[in-house]
């Protein structure tokens, strides 16, 4: 005869379980390299490290870099000091186009009284349009200046950031699943130096 067991029925709930073979992988993964060309200086991290977002995970070597920010720093500093004196340059000009312009005034009343003669004031009416022409290009001076002095800040600002592109960063927190470089490395723009994934 066939056992039979019994058996009080209960309420309960149901763990499902699913069992099988297979191989896990992150669901976000971030790839980080550097943006241009050059030799890893550095790498702070290793397999299996947590980084945060915005951590420095590498640097490149910045070869020449620091020379030429200094060169930009330079170059603003003289666009600044060329400007400074164009600034006073103009000021000079509308100084001596005021006087001029006074000075023109009062000869024209003094030749309107007959006082001095129509030459005389020839001679004056050609020193107002002198120093009308000498504030002219002052004026152009200071907006040449003006540009060059944009034009300094430019490059300074573009070299900086070129120094600031050699820090590779971690996109996330999360933890470094592999190390793809060593340093003194060679690597091109965009080649993986490291791979992280999302926590």
């Amino acid at each position: 005869p066939i056992r039979v067991q019994d058996t009080r029925v209960q309420v309960g709930d149901l763990q499902p379980q699913v069992f099988g073979i297979g191989t896990v992988e992150a669901r976000s993964l971030y790839t980080v390299g550097p943006t241009q060309a050059g030799r890893l200086a550095n790498l702070y991290v290793d397999q299996g490290d947590k980084v945060v977002a915005g951590q420095v995970i590498a640097e490149m070597e910045p070869v020449d870099l620091e020379g030429k920010v200094s060169s930009a720093r330079a170059g603003n500093q003289r666009a600044q000091s060329i400007m400074s004196v164009a600034v006073m340059q103009l000021r000079e000009a509308q100084s001596k186009h005021e006087l001029a312009q006074t000075k023109l005034q009062r000869y024209q009343e003094l030749f309107a009284n007959h006082a001095i003669s129509r030459d005389v004031l020839d001679g004056i009416e050609n020193d107002g349009k002198v120093t009308e022409a000498a504030l002219g290009a002052a004026s152009f001076s200071v907006q040449a200046a003006r540009f060059e002095v944009d034009k300094a800040i430019a490059d300074y600002q573009a070299v900086v950031k070129q120094r600031e592109n050699l820090k590779i960063i971690s996109p996330v927190d999360g933890v470094v699943i592999s190390r793809d470089m060593e340093a003194g490395n060679t690597v091109v723009a965009g080649q993986s130096v490291a791979k992280i994934t999302d926590m």
